[in-house]
């Protein structure tokens, strides 16, 4: 074989080894677009082999990254999922880079290259979770509380501008700014004192760097028996009236009417009671007899009473006497 025989058999076999080498790794996205939170992507990688093989992965890029999902082994024949996580970096915002994921199983190497789109983010990369917690120590207090997750790699500063929808006359105490670092989790709590009752939806509205965040939340609060009329009135209201009932709605509406056949079955009881407490008799029921009624006058003495007359009785009689 000639030298350049030998040249083309040495490229083929490179050319070979580095196909299959390479052809383990498939469904690398050809962009990962981070747009100021840290975004997740996939990769498989495939061992085609007869026996298991160790599984070594790297992701090079300028930026910071993170394995999510990465297996040691990938069996004989299997194809396992390598998930990877990009974190926003800010010097590199409105650029495209390029990045590397290299593998490696058992003696088999790959690379891949794929880029990685950096730009601002579209919204606050804080998330607001509301929930409503009630006292009654020392008056009734509600409690506003805003569960704050930052996903960025960067602190964010958080306010709780403005609340509306509420009473005037109720007292509400506005906390101060609260810093969320990064990846970091903060409660922000606004506490409020209610002065009558109310049944509606507040609205807040929460600075989160450049960005505005509203967010909405039902509040109910008053005595109880307020609220269970209000409550009422409001079920029974037109709107309410024309929407499919809720599951906690449907109780409501068989407690209310289990308290009215109970009101019902007591009244009744009562009034039974109390007519035969009273000495109220009973009507007597009318005899119904054959016989009638008579004023008879024997032997020269009126008996001035109704006897009861029987034909039958009365025709003896008469015998009896003729033959007497």
């Amino acid at each position: 074989m000639g030298f350049l025989g030998k040249n083309v058999l040495a490229l083929a076999f490179f050319l070979l080894l580095f196909s299959e080498a390479s052809a383990f790794i498939s469904e690398l996205p050809g962009t990962v677009t981070v747009k100021g939170i840290p975004t997740e992507f996939y990769f498989k990688v495939t061992n085609d082999d007869i026996v298991d093989r160790p599984l070594e992965v790297e992701v090079l890029a300028p930026a910071e990254t993170e394995f999510l999902e990465q297996p040691g082994i990938v069996g004989a024949g299997r194809t396992e999922r390598v998930t990877v996580r990009v974190f926003p970096e800010s010097t590199l915002n409105g650029k495209e880079i390029t990045a590397t994921v290299s593998a490696k199983l058992g003696k088999r190497a790959a690379e891949k290259n794929f880029k990685i789109s950096f730009e601002r983010a579209l919204s606050c990369p804080v998330s607001i979770d509301l929930s409503l917690n009630k006292s009654q120590e020392n008056g009734e207090k509600l409690f506003v509380v805003a569960a704050l997750k930052n996903s960025s790699v960067s602190s964010e500063e958080v306010e709780l501008a403005k609340i509306s929808g509420l009473p005037e006359s109720w007292g509400i105490e506005l906390p101060n700014a609260v810093s969320v670092g990064r990846l970091e989790q903060k409660n922000l709590t606004v506490t409020i004192t209610p002065n009558s009752a109310f049944e509606g939806e507040a609205e807040l509205l929460f600075k989160c760097g450049d960005f505005i965040e509203k967010r909405s939340l039902n509040v109910s609060a008053g005595s109880e028996g307020n609220n269970f009329f209000s409550g009422l009135a409001s079920l029974f209201s037109f709107e309410q009236l024309n929407r499919p009932f809720e599951f906690s709605e449907l109780e409501l509406l068989l407690d209310i009417a289990l308290v009215l056949i109970a009101a019902v079955l007591l009244i009744a009881f009562i009034a039974r009671f109390v007519r035969k407490i009273g000495g109220e008799k009973p009507a007597k029921p009318e005899t119904n007899t054959a016989s009638v009624q008579r004023h008879e006058v024997r032997a020269g003495r009126p008996r001035d009473k109704f006897e009861t007359y029987n034909p039958r009785l009365e025709e003896l009689k008469e015998r009896i006497q003729g033959k007497k």
